[in-house]
This record gives structure tokens, sequence and C-alpha cells, in this order.
């Protein structure tokens, strides 16, 4: 039984420690992470898990310009502010927007930016014959997935400059405060996290990492941990007949069971036992609250 309480806690710190490291980063995303995915749930991490694999919303002005006003507005509500500050911060605001406006309704970038969408639309009917079964050979998925992926990065020249604004944006707002408050961190609220996947998984890598360091509700937190772990391992796992990019080197070498694999089937293992009744707080609900309610009833 200990080993068991041990093995949970160990699992427990790393889920946490996970989530407090992407607590602490401004703009932490899982987005190229994840946007890596291949095998037969590709397509599901492309449409509905990452966010904008395509760039469209990154590249639109209209969505730019509401997460400017966005983060303003967030900021507005953690601040106190003066009439001069205000001022300065709305100027700031205004200064930015219009940037975004002018860089993106130039001539010259719309077409540009006509010409990549014009080549993802391509490569998106590519990849719908590809389902329909025409072609869909291991091949065929390789260099549809490394057309993906070089598309990607072609995008970076055009995102520079309008997440130099976002930047600009946060740094303005920073120095309308005095001096010793310009290290604080503005959270996102929580209307935000429950939409945001990165902010989300943010928060529940916490808890749950909490949970099972503490034997709270130790087996519904292994059963959170284990599925947060099937969504990295059915990333990045080597499915049988799908191409699938080679790990790094630093990853070491495997064939189906990697390190995230044996960690998830842990939490499933952990999940199915109750740990947190042995060695945490469990023990305290078990015994204290719900068996004498079941002896009532009885």
């Amino acid at each position: 039984m200990a080993a068991l309480v041990l093995l949970r806690i160990t699992v427990g710190w790393h889920i946490l420690y996970e989530g407090l490291w992407k607590y602490e980063q401004d703009n932490f995303t899982a987005d190229n992470f994840l946007s890596r995915a291949s095998g037969p749930l590709a397509d599901l991490y492309q449409d509905k898990i990452v966010k904008d694999f395509e760039w469209r919303k990154a590249l639109n002005k209209d969505w730019n310009l509401e997460e400017l006003d966005r983060y303003y507005n967030r900021f507005l509500s953690q601040v106190q502010l003066d009439d001069a500050g205000r001022n300065l911060a709305e100027r700031a605001l205004a200064a930015r927007k219009q940037n975004v406006a002018q860089t993106l309704d130039n001539a010259d970038n719309n077409k540009l930016l006509q010409e990549y969408f014009r080549q993802w639309d391509q490569l998106r009917e590519k990849r719908d014959l590809l389902n329909s079964g025409k072609g869909d050979t291991s091949f065929d998925r390789e260099r549809l997935w490394e057309a993906q992926q070089k598309l990607r990065a072609e995008a970076r020249p055009y995102l520079a400059p309008l997440e130099a604004q976002h930047e600009g944006l946060r740094e303005d707002l920073m120095r309308t405060l005095p001096p010793e408050q310009r290290d604080r961190k503005i959270r996102p609220q929580w209307g935000e996290i429950v939409k945001d996947n990165d902010l989300l998984v943010t928060y529940l890598n916490i808890a749950i990492g909490a949970c099972l360091i503490l034997g709270l509700f130790s087996r519904l937190a292994a059963l959170g941990g284990g599925l947060f772990l099937a969504i990295i391992v059915a990333a990045t796992w080597q499915w049988p007949g799908y191409y699938s990019p080679p790990l790094h080197p630093a990853q070491g070498h495997s064939l189906f069971v990697t390190k995230e694999f044996v960690e998830m089937m842990a939490c499933f293992a952990l999940a199915a036992i109750p740990t947190g009744r042995w060695g945490g707080l469990d023990f305290f609900i078990h015994y204290g609250l719900v068996r004498p309610l079941l002896v009532e009833k009885d």
C-alpha cells in the first residue's frame, strides 16, 4: 500500500509542477506541440483542439482588434489607474489597434495572405481526398504532414509584427503603473479560463496534481490525469499504418510504449485503487462522512 501511495504522490507532483510552470508563463500554449499530431486523430487535433492551426484567426484584423480590447479590459479590471494613467492606456490601445489595422489592410500584405490561405485550401482538399481513401498511403500522409508543418512555419513573418503589437500593448499598459507595480501578473478571469483550452488545462493540471498529492478525491484525480496524458499520447503515438514523425533523440527510443504512456497507465491503475483512503484526505471523507451515511441507510 505504501508503494502505491508513493506512486500517487510522485505522479501528482509531476502533474502539479507542469501546471505551475504553465501558470507562470505569460502566453503558454500547447498548440505548437499538438499541431504536430499525426495518425488517425490528426484531423481532430487540427480542427477541434488546436485553436488556430491554419493561422486564420491570428492573421485576421477583427480577431486581433478583439484580442487587444480583451487584454485592455482585463488589465483595467485588475489595476487602479488615475485619470492621467487611464488616458495613457486609452492612447496606447488606440495606437496598437491602428498599427494592426495598417498592417492587415495593406494591399500588398493582403495579396500575400490570400496566396498563403489559398495554399491552405489546397492542402485541405488534399486531406479530404486522403480521408476518402484516394491515394491514402503512409507516404502520402507523410508528404501532407510535412507540407502542413512547412506552411505553418511560413506564417512567422506575417505573425511577428502582429504579435509585436500585442506584446507592445502589454508593455505600454504596464508603464502606466508605478514602478513598484510593473512586475505584477495580469491573470485571466474565470470566464476566459473555461473558454480557453490552454488556460483550462493549466488549472486542471494544478488541481489534479494537488489532489493526487493530498489524496483528495484521488481516484477521480487519477482518472483526470490519465485522460490528460491520453491526449498527449494520442498526439505522439506511433500509430500502425500511419506516418509518424521521428521522435527527438532526447525522448529515447520506443515502440508504442513511451514515457507518457507508462505514466498514463499508472494514472488509470491509481483510478481503480482507493489509495487516498490509505494515505490521504480521502480517509477522513470516507470514514468520517461517507461510511456513517451508508450505515444510517442500512
